[in-house]
C-alpha cells in the first residue's frame, strides 16, 4: 500500500463521524479536500486553494477557489473546522503559516537538522 492510500484510508476513518454531522447526504466532502486537510492538520503540508482560502478565513477567495460542490459546502467545512481543528491551525494566513512552519520544525528536528541547513551537493 502506498502513502497515498494509506493517508486516504486514514482520512476516511477520520472523517467518518464528521459526515452525518456536518454533511447532508447529497453535499458528501470531497475526498481530495479530505486528504487535503488531513494532509496539512496531521503534517502541516499546505492544501490548495480552496481549503488554504477556507483555512485563512478568506471566504471571497474559497468561494472563487471552489468547484461547484464545495460551493455548496463551506458552510458544513466551515462547522467542521471551528468544532473538530485545532483553533491554532486556522482563522488567519499567519495562522496556517504558523502550522506549516511549527511541523516543519519538528520534522527537522526528528531528522536532526535544524531545517535551515542547505542541501549538500
Amino acid at each position: 500500500m502506498s502513502d497515498l492510500d494509506s493517508l486516504v484510508d486514514f482520512a476516511r476513518m477520520e472523517w467518518a463521524p464528521c459526515e452525518v454531522t456536518y454533511f447532508a447526504t447529497e453535499k458528501q466532502p470531497n475526498e481530495d479536500v479530505v486528504v487535503g486537510l488531513v494532509r496539512f492538520v496531521k503534517g502541516g503540508i499546505r492544501p490548495g486553494g480552496f481549503l488554504c482560502a477556507l483555512l485563512e478565513n478568506d471566504l471571497v477567495s474559497a468561494v472563487q477557489c471552489a468547484d461547484a460542490h464545495n460551493r455548496t459546502c463551506i458552510s458544513a467545512w466551515v462547522t467542521y473546522m471551528v468544532q473538530a481543528l485545532p483553533s491554532e491551525c486556522y482563522g488567519s494566513s499567519r495562522k496556517v503559516n504558523r502550522w506549516i512552519k511549527a511541523h516543519a520544525a519538528k520534522s527537522a528536528v526528528e531528522a536532526g537538522t535544524s531545517g535551515s541547513e542547505k542541501p549538500k551537493k
